[in-house]
């Protein structure tokens, strides 16, 4: 699935969804210090795995995807670049919609 598929999913998948860079600047701390801080505040924030934890935390970038679902709950996804982010998306929310084909 294409980047733009995969916003236009999310566009009629989802209630919303925003997408953030580097949103622990607004804050003067780091991305480990910010990720610790969302899991402190019952929003942490989900990654392929831990490698890209790793690389979010060791190039201090993040990009980080919140979405809030039709059902009205919320999915936190993070990765250190804008492609693995949205790739990190249709890893982690495609299969929980069976109907849907990934192109």
């Amino acid at each position: 699935m294409s980047d733009c598929r995969m916003l236009e999913w999310l566009s009629s998948n989802t209630e919303n969804f925003r997408l953030w860079h580097n949103a622990h600047r607004e804050s003067a701390i780091s991305v480990e210090r910010y990720l610790l801080h969302r899991e402190h505040i019952h929003e942490p924030i989900a990654f392929i795995d831990a490698h890209m934890r790793l690389i979010a935390v060791q190039s201090n970038s993040l990009w980080e995807m919140s979405i809030r679902h039709l059902d009205g709950s919320q999915s936190h996804i993070g990765a250190p670049t804008f492609e693995l982010c949205l790739k990190a998306a249709r890893e982690l929310l495609l299969p929980a919609f069976p109907d849907t084909v990934a192109a």
